[in-house]
């Protein structure tokens, strides 16, 4: 019989101190690392472990490339499990101002409730790929993508829920769709609709 291992990422319980990159903080991310992968991939024997499992049973590792310490892996190390955020991910990756590519493909959302400030302060990430997210069931998305200065792309699926305005969520700026409606400040994107969102100004 497998064993049964609760596949939750590790997350901070705040007393709202904030100093540097939460997600950095959470698992010792070094400095080095610019790239941040969610994936199912097993851990390569050669690459050293760093804990990002919630409840520390091992169901979610994390490790630096050995081959290249710009590149983090989070895994479950189970094909086709996925990690799933904690309930409160809130300021996850905040000032991770090194950050230029994020695969979150791989991360169930459905049952996260708070995301604010999730990606504020990542100012050189130029792209998110969100498509695979449930956010139904988010209640607060305040700033979401604050201080997000070089973000030009965001991508979401049917499932992903907006509950609050382009200004609400940090987000500067026109943005349209791929049909060319445009967003300003004052507009909320549309619910559970997938569309590649770009920014024109």
């Amino acid at each position: 019989m497998e064993e049964y291992y609760t596949r939750i990422l590790k997350h901070v319980d705040y007393n709202y101190e904030l100093t540097l990159a939460v997600f950095g903080n959470i698992i010792n991310m070094p400095d080095t690392v610019t790239s941040i992968y969610f994936t199912d991939i097993k851990m390569p024997s050669n690459a050293t472990l760093i804990d990002a499992d919630d409840d520390g049973d091992g169901g979610v590792v994390a490790w630096v490339d050995p081959s290249d310490n710009t590149k983090m892996y989070v895994s479950t190390q189970n094909n086709g499990i996925k990690i799933e955020a904690h309930e409160s991910s809130t300021r996850i990756f905040t000032y991770c101002e090194n950050l230029t590519s994020l695969d979150v493909s791989k991360w169930d959302t459905s049952k996260v409730i708070k995301i604010y400030e999730m990606f504020s302060n990542c100012s050189s990430l130029t792209s998110l790929d969100l498509s695979s997210w449930n956010t139904n069931n988010v209640i607060v998305m305040r700033d979401m993508f604050n201080g997000c200065s070089s973000l030009t792309t965001i991508k979401v699926g049917d499932k992903f829920k907006w509950i609050t305005t382009l200004s609400g969520l940090g987000l500067s700026g026109t943005w349209k769709d791929e049909t060319g409606k445009q967003y300003t400040s004052a507009s909320t994107f549309p619910s559970n609709v997938a569309h590649t969102y770009t920014k024109v100004s």
